[in-house]
């Protein structure tokens, strides 16, 4: 797998295969933790850690290990997911976690995180592959806290991404 991920950091991540969570930990150390989408209201994303990655299904992901380069080798992969699980959470106030397995655009208007850092993009962007962003489905969401287990975490959010920046 090549990917890029930011050390202590949460990142989105997706991938076509299942990690197990022996190997999920190998990869991104010890104290790694996936945590995926599982609810939302008005002004806060809801998510649950989980051990292990299943195939298509968008995450985050905060790895603690040091890596020589952004690629990771995994083992016993024997199927590949076809495509990606659209997640969406919410009644009155819905939200959609987006993944991609390879470079796409991410449309004006959405959410993305980078560093801890939750931008809304002003225009579309172009997105490099096993990622994922958020998109308002009601209208009248902004993801201004992102918790997981019922704890904050350190993401924050600004009001645009930088425009000449890739996310």
């Amino acid at each position: 797998l090549g990917r890029t991920l930011t050390l202590n950091s949460w990142n989105t991540f997706c991938v076509p295969f299942d990690i197990p969570s022996d190997q999920l930990k190998a990869a991104f150390g010890d104290k790694c933790q996936l945590a995926k989408y599982t609810s939302c209201d008005a002004t806060t994303l809801y998510f649950t850690t989980r051990d292990a990655v299943q195939a298509g299904v968008p995450y985050l992901l905060y790895p603690t290990q040091e890596r020589n380069g952004d690629y990771y080798e995994f083992t016993g992969v024997d199927h590949f997911a076809t495509g990606v699980h659209i997640v969406t959470h919410g009644e009155n106030y819905r939200v959609s976690f987006v993944p991609n397995f390879a470079q796409s655009t991410a449309p004006a208007g959405v959410y993305v995180i980078r560093k801890n850092e939750v931008y809304h993009l002003p225009q579309s962007m172009a997105i490099k592959g096993f990622r994922g962003y958020f998109q308002e489905e009601s209208g009248s969401v902004s993801p201004a806290k992102i918790m997981i287990d019922g704890i904050a975490t350190g993401i924050s959010t600004i009001e645009t991404a930088p425009q000449a920046d890739r996310i």
